[in-house]
């Protein structure tokens, strides 16, 4: 078989091509690692289709060029409408996708979610660069605080005058003063990881490390040098510690010691006070722009998305709402993000400015 004049989408709905990918043996491990050597050029076209081929992995036997076509074009158009929010977007499954979803189970859009996301930021072939701290950002400095801000969709890395690094998650805001000295202080609202770094005390008076206190409208969260994450939302905050130790002080002088791998959670209205163990990681993957969802039901990633990106998510076929959803999600792109969504869950997406409609 000649695939040099082949296509992405032509290779993706190729019978032998389909077989390499899905149930890869010797003879077509050798066929298409031989072809690639002498194609070298056709590197990144036999990637796409691969791609493509994983994205209709549960329409296997229905793989023609017309529907790899089809959801090439889904994705081209993603891409165009980003960065105009004004326009309204529809991501909708086709008619035989959308009558397969009630075969399916929460374990399979599960594991489809990781390979779909994956390869839309592949096909996508867009990069977003996160912002310096002296880039782009809203910074209002004045005789006694320094405020940095962070809009719909941001993450910014600055650097603290101590040292310390902060990665402020999308529409947060951090403010501290300009001048520090053994104690130092910054004011959270929002989300932020903290890798905070360890200062000797600079007078008699205070001998020991210098102390680092984030003061949120929750809790206090007090450090000397350690790796943390804070949220502070919806009336509720939320402190991983990924290493060191930290000691929160709540509104009513309790005080909790936090230890590596524990997660608290306290609800302001309720006074309510949760620690468990977790996986830190899970709680910071957003400042490498993704997230990691464990078993997440679409009604808290809808919540995660109107928080991050500042739409209002409106579920209107609650239907949809049973079951987890757990994956790696890209977070650089809402409408790649919600095209997604659409295509794993087979449901209807409308997005316009600033409202997204799942139903």
């Amino acid at each position: 078989m000649n695939y040099e004049s082949y296509t992405a989408s032509e290779l993706a709905a190729d019978p032998y091509f389909v077989q390499w990918v899905k149930q890869p043996d010797n003879e077509s491990d050798v066929f298409w690692s031989e072809w690639l050597l002498h194609h070298f050029d056709k590197k990144e076209t036999v990637e796409e289709a691969r791609q493509m081929v994983l994205l209709l992995q549960f329409n296997w036997d229905s793989n023609t060029e017309e529907r790899v076509d089809d959801l090439w074009q889904r994705i081209s158009a993603t891409n165009r409408v980003s960065g105009k929010p004004a326009e309204q977007v529809l991501l909708t499954p086709t008619t035989e996708d959308r009558h397969s979803w009630y075969n399916w189970s929460g374990v399979a859009a599960s594991i489809l979610i990781i390979a779909l996301l994956s390869a839309l930021i592949f096909l996508s072939q867009r990069t977003v660069k996160i912002n310096e701290p002296e880039q782009n950002q809203e910074l209002a400095a004045t005789d006694r605080l320094i405020r940095y801000q962070t809009g719909a969709g941001e993450i910014k890395t600055l650097t603290l005058p101590d040292g310390s690094e902060v990665v402020l998650n999308a529409n947060s805001t951090l403010t501290f003063k300009p001048q520090w000295g053994f104690d130092r202080e910054v004011w959270l609202s929002g989300e932020a990881y903290f890798s905070v770094k360890k200062i000797a005390g600079a007078s008699k008076r205070n001998s020991g490390m210098a102390k680092f206190t984030v003061q949120t409208s929750s809790l206090q969260v007090q450090v000397i040098g350690t790796a943390f994450n804070v949220s502070d939302r919806r009336q509720q905050a939320v402190v991983v510690l990924n290493s060191g130790s930290i000691k929160l002080q709540l509104p009513s002088d309790t005080t909790i010691l936090m230890e590596p791998g524990e997660l608290v959670t306290y609800e302001r209205e309720q006074q309510k006070l949760v620690k468990k163990e977790v996986k830190p990681e899970t709680y910071s993957a957003w400042k490498n722009s993704e997230w990691i969802l464990d078993n997440l039901t679409l009604e808290e990633l809808a919540a995660r998305i109107e928080e991050t990106y500042s739409v209002k998510v409106e579920i209107r076929n609650q239907q949809h709402s049973n079951g987890g959803i757990s994956g790696v999600v890209p977070t650089k792109n809402l409408n790649i993000l919600l095209e997604a969504l659409a295509t794993t869950l087979k449901v209807k997406v409308t997005r316009t400015q600033n409202k997204v409609i799942i139903e």
